[in-house]
């Protein structure tokens, strides 16, 4: 297999994850003009360094990042025995913050859904404004990456059960959930508006063609809704609110909604984590930070017992 055509099914392969993969794109082409369209067996660690340190001289800071793009192709190909693998330098270590997610307020999700007609009464706009609500309602309502949701059939949802199965994607398992009864009716009432021609398609949604999302046409159409809905970050990060946020405002206001109820988070842990697809039930505490300052003495209680 040329370098060039394993470039090209790798590119496919992330977006049908429903990842954009536009920077990862652009890297690998970058990667193809400096090495030539060689075979992928002839593939070697001197074209890989060698690629990196130049664009190292240049901006150094985008060294870990060349690295982590190609090491993760290699990976790919390797596991599918296309090459053989390839021992790769560690990326340095940098100084930087951790980007914490953006929790979504139910003022600012309202805010977003109420402008979904507005922004989308274009006719040059591929998706129209129901299933942007339906979608937005759906990640926020079962906590799903965007790529679960972006690859959701029509077969994975049982509107007479009320459950949806959720495919397996790198970073959380297959599993099924039920569905509240709000969002049960929401997709419900989504299926049944749309034009019969439309659900004869295999995706549950579609754009305004009746064909799959297109995870950059998603993106951008959320990035063109939330500035219209002056939806911004004050906690000094560059990155705006994304669409993935919606998996972790899923989390907060579950755990928020149980120290309410007063629940044993303890016991409730291990479901959240189950929910959420996590392969370890302790990666769910991360969320346990990001709940209301008002519920900080229960947090310290929950604690001190587990020390």
């Amino acid at each position: 297999m040329k370098l060039s055509e394993a470039i090209h099914r790798y590119v496919e392969w992330k977006r049908f994850c429903g990842r954009p993969f536009e920077t990862g794109e652009k890297t690998l082409l970058g990667f193809l003009r400096f090495a030539g369209d060689i075979e992928l067996a002839d593939l070697s660690k001197r074209h890989i360094c060698s690629y990196v340190r130049i664009h190292e001289r240049q901006v150094p800071r985008l060294r870990n990042k060349y690295y982590a793009i190609l090491a993760l192709f290699v990976r790919h190909w390797s596991l599918r025995g296309e090459i053989r693998a390839i021992r790769l330098p560690r990326p340095r270590a940098i100084n930087r913050d951790v980007l914490l997610p953006h929790i979504y307020s139910r003022v600012q999700i309202r805010r977003l859904l109420n402008n979904i007609e507005f922004s989308q009464q274009s006719l040059n706009c591929m998706l129209d404004g129901r299933t942007v609500r339906a979608f937005l309602l759906f990640l926020y309502g079962t906590g799903a990456y965007v790529g679960e949701a972006l690859r959701l059939k029509n077969s994975d949802v049982d509107l007479e059960l009320g459950t949806v199965k959720l495919r397996r994607i790198a970073g959380a398992r297959e599993r099924t959930l039920p569905l509240g009864r709000h969002l049960h009716q929401i997709l419900r009432d989504y299926r049944s508006a749309l034009p019969e021609s439309y659900r004869a398609s295999e995706m549950f949604f579609v754009d305004k063609l009746g064909k799959r999302l297109n995870p950059n046409t998603v993106a951008k159409t959320y990035q063109k809704l939330r500035r219209r809905a002056s939806i911004y970050r004050t906690d000094g990060f560059r990155v705006q609110p994304r669409l993935h946020d919606f998996r972790h405002t899923f989390a907060v206001h579950t755990l928020t909604a149980w120290l309410n109820q007063g629940k044993d988070l303890r016991r409730m842990l291990p479901a959240l984590s189950a929910y959420l697809g996590f392969a370890r039930f302790a990666t769910a505490e991360r969320y346990l930070r990001m709940i209301p300052e008002r519920f900080r003495p229960q947090l310290k209680a929950l604690i001190s017992t587990r020390i």
